[in-house]
């Protein structure tokens, strides 16, 4: 089996064994492993961001395609006030649910660190939302 650059490192060093601890070379692998581990982590947020984006993508494409079919009864039901103005609300509403999941700002997840550099993952607006403002639209639309 081939050892990882920083094992042989390590070995190198005599990590873990005669290596005191407070010294550069034990410090410096301290923060490569911890790294390594932040890393890690964010590598399978971004999987995990890549799948919810997909799945949102839908739903996106779902809400335009009935943005533009209340948009097209819009244009047919011109000769009432009525008509109109109630699909223009219902427009409104549909835009502001697609403008909220189109905004990217509302897919970024903070990332924050505690004191001892353990990372910390919050949800994203889109997250905390679940889908809600889009449901809510919908409902309002029937």
């Amino acid at each position: 089996m081939k050892m990882s650059r920083l094992e042989e490192i390590k070995r190198a060093y005599g990590y873990g064994g005669r290596l005191p601890k407070d010294t550069y070379p034990y410090w410096l692998i301290q923060r490569v492993e911890s790294s390594k581990k932040v890393t890690d982590e964010a590598l399978k947020q971004i999987d995990v961001t890549q799948a919810r984006n997909e799945r949102l993508e839908k739903r996106v494409g779902e809400l335009e395609h009935h943005l533009k079919m209340a948009n097209e009864a819009m244009k047919i039901s011109n000769d009432s006030s009525l008509s109109n103005f109630i699909l223009e609300q219902q427009n409104q509403r549909f835009k502001q649910a697609l403008e909220f999941y189109a905004d990217e700002d509302n897919y970024v997840y903070p990332l924050l660190y505690t004191e001892d550099d353990k990372p910390i993952h919050d949800q994203s607006e889109v997250d905390m939302d679940g889908g809600k403002k889009a449901r809510q639209a919908l409902e309002e639309s029937k």
